[in-house]
Formats: structure tokens, C-alpha cells, sequence
């Protein structure tokens, strides 16, 4: 991913689909790697720890340089829930430390989308908008069940929208609604969001339970969770 040069409009994913999923997986890597290596240094292990660091760093640093908004947006959102919350068990210090890398974090990512921009020719980036609401629309066409699971990629095409730059007007075809939960609401209808509001009331109080590490989990597992709640709001877009 570092070595390989991106082509002209795009961001080079390596293996993956495109960079927002090699975004998501390095974002997760990053976050176990964190709570592992708090693990190893409140048990003395010194090199292991500097290892899980080293591995974090690298893994934020590969998502500066993919420049994935999505991706970015979600850590840091997590990133300010988790300070707030954590922010009254621990030393005046240690508040001040975490708060001056989160703004770090802020701007370097600022800086890193910008700079993707600045570099790369993107004539749909402002397209997503209207992606969604091509979703929106197929979504209240089947408000009940859904047009389906994997149906809108299939059937999407009816709800194609215009591109008045290009030379074909309907040559963007939507593949997907670029938001996972859109995509499910779409796909499975009011039955699947009933289903989706369900799954979220149990799975998001559990994941922020352990945000702070527990007897069993321990910060290995807090850094696992702060990475599940990550992906669920990278979910969004």
C-alpha cells in the first residue's frame, strides 16, 4: 500500500475493495493493537508494548496517507465519546495527554483529506449525497420488506441519477447506498430496521461498558470494543 503508486483518481486499496475498506480493517488493527500494548505495559513487558504501538502508529499512518473521510471521522468521533467518558478515573495528566493527541489526530487528518484532494482527480465526490438518496427513494418504494438482501445493486439502476458533466448523463450506476445501515433499511424494510434497532440497543451499551477494560477483557478487549463501535459508526457513511 505504501510502495505501490495510486492511480490517477483513486487511492490505492491494495488487496481490498477500495481504500474506505482497507481504512476500516487498519482503524481496527490499530485499536486492538493499542489495547494490547496497554496490557503488556501494566504487565512490565516493555518491548512487546513498544511493538503494539509501533503497529498502531503504522496502521494510523497507512489511513493518513488512504485519506479515507469516512474512516477518520468515525475514530475521531469514538475517540471524543471515549476521552469524555474516561475522562474523570484518570489524572489531570493523563486527561491532558489524551485530549492534546486527539487534537493532533484532528488535524493531521484534516490535513491528510485535504491533501488527498489536492492531489487526486475525484470527479464523483460530491456524488454520495445523491447516492443516498437514491437509496432513500428505493427504500420507501419497499417500505415493508425491501426490495430484498443484495437486491439493490441488482435493481438500482432504476434509481439512477443524472450526471449533467459527463458525456453519458446515467453512466454512474449505484452498486450501493454507501451506508450500511441505509443499505439494510433498503434491502430489508421496515422489518430489517426493527431487527437493526434491536441488535444496536443490546450490542452498543455492552461495547461501551468495556471501553474502559474489565476483569476478563481487559484493555485488549477495551480496545477491541472502541474498534466494534468504530465500525458501527463508519457504518453510517
Amino acid at each position: 500500500v505504501l510502495l505501490l503508486p495510486a492511480p490517477q483518481n483513486l487511492t490505492s486499496p491494495g488487496t481490498f475493495a477500495n481504500a474506505n475498506q482497507l481504512a476500516a480493517y487498519l482503524v481496527v488493527g490499530a485499536l486492538v493493537a493499542l489495547g494490547l500494548g496497554a496490557d503488556f505495559l501494566r504487565a512490565g513487558r516493555l518491548v512487546p508494548a513498544a511493538a503494539c504501538l509501533a503497529a498502531a502508529l503504522l496502521d494510523i499512518g497507512i489511513v493518513m496517507k488512504v485519506g479515507a473521510r469516512g474512516a477518520l471521522l468515525s475514530l475521531i468521533v469514538v475517540s471524543i465519546f471515549w476521552v469524555m467518558g474516561a475522562a474523570h478515573a484518570l489524572p489531570r495528566r493523563s486527561r491532558t495527554i489524551l485530549w492534546g493527541a486527539l487534537g493532533v489526530l484532528a488535524i493531521l487528518s484534516a490535513v491528510a483529506v485535504a491533501a488527498r484532494f489536492e492531489k487526486i482527480s475525484d470527479p464523483y465526490r460530491f456524488d454520495r449525497v445523491k447516492i443516498w438518496k437514491a437509496g432513500i427513494d428505493a427504500a420507501l418504494d419497499h417500505p415493508i420488506l425491501g426490495m430484498g438482501p443484495g437486491m439493490f445493486e441488482a435493481r438500482g439502476y432504476r434509481y439512477t441519477f443524472p450526471l449533467d458533466r459527463e458525456m453519458f448523463r446515467y453512466s454512474k450506476r449505484a452498486g450501493s447506498t454507501h451506508s450500511t445501515y441505509l443499505q439494510m433499511v433498503t434491502e430489508t424494510g421496515l422489518i430489517g430496521l426493527i431487527a437493526l434497532i434491536g441488535l444496536l440497543a443490546a450490542l452498543v451499551p455492552r461495547l461501551w461498558r468495556i471501553r474502559m477494560g474489565d476483569p476478563v477483557a481487559g484493555a485488549g478487549g477495551a480496545g477491541a470494543a472502541l474498534a466494534l463501535l468504530v465500525c458501527l459508526v463508519h457504518g453510517v457513511v
